[in-house]
């Protein structure tokens, strides 16, 4: 019941999923594990796609500030028989664990992230001098706020071919000032594939709308400097305390990315 901080709505994790579509052998991380839901979407998608033996092909890592959520995300693997699933325990901002041996970030074929939302107890010192670059080419995220502060951390950590989907509130998509400015360079940068909006009331113990931004290093020629803008607020079902999304409101969601076209009241390639 008190899941909100560790916990996506299943139904959010499984249509980020099914944009990115994980292959055989891919990379997947998670900067913000929480309780592993993400990566085990990952398993769960390729395993009916495939099978037992390709899912198991994914390579997972994970890591998590809180040691309970630590702990349960470690379970939450062993009991799904992933062991081999790397997940470590740290500050991500401030501290990051996946690290190559000249002590560079680790990149990924697949990032994932539902991120603590418009933080500002976070490590706004170190990351002005961050020593992993992430903020190489953008301004500082304010100190108010961290939510920018993830997306650089994800971008770095995306390979050259990499493709990300994150969950955050609305005020990413129109917050000024320093945000304003970063979301410009992502503009211009083109790394913004997708943005989705989602229905109010998703996630536990919060009312705040949020959206899915989909990334992408690598875009297909014909969405070059293009993206395609979703609007899934309208489409879901509504229950007491909680919304959800149903198999038709995904589906909807991922055959509109997967066009790629117009659609009239509902996606607007911009």
């Amino acid at each position: 019941k008190k899941g909100g901080e560790f916990y996506t709505p299943r139904e959010v994790e499984r249509v980020i999923i099914q944009i990115l579509k994980p292959h055989k052998k891919d990379h997947i991380y998670d900067p913000t594990v929480g309780s592993g839901g993400f990566l085990l979407e990952a398993y769960h998608y390729l395993k009916e796609k495939e099978d037992e033996q390709v899912a198991r092909t994914l390579y997972l890592y994970g890591q998590e500030i809180n040691i309970g959520t630590f702990a349960i995300a470690k379970i939450n693997m062993f009991l799904h028989g992933l062991d081999g699933a790397d997940i470590q325990r740290g500050d991500t901002l401030a501290n990051p664990q996946f690290l190559n041996p000249t002590g560079t970030l680790k990149t990924f074929d697949i990032c994932v992230a539902n991120p603590p939302y418009s933080i500002s107890d976070w490590e706004f010192e170190l990351f002005k001098s961050d020593k992993y670059g992430r903020k190489d080419g953008y301004e500082l995220p304010p100190k108010s706020n961290a939510d920018y502060a993830f997306v650089l951390h994800i971008i770095k950590s995306m390979n050259s071919n990499g493709r990300a989907g994150i969950v955050l509130p609305h005020g990413v998509l129109f917050r000024g000032g320093a945000e304003g400015r970063i979301r410009e360079q992502l503009l211009k940068n083109d790394l913004i594939e997708t943005v989705i909006a989602l229905p109010p009331k998703l996630f536990y113990g919060t009312g705040i709308p949020a959206a899915i931004l989909i990334l992408n290093k690598n875009k297909d020629p014909k969405k070059k400097n293009k993206i395609i803008i979703i609007d899934g607020e309208k489409d879901f079902s509504e229950g007491k305390n909680q919304s959800t999304l149903r198999v038709q409101d995904i589906q909807k969601i991922v055959r509109a990315y997967d066009g790629w076209e117009n659609i009239p009241n509902y996606a607007r390639i911009v």
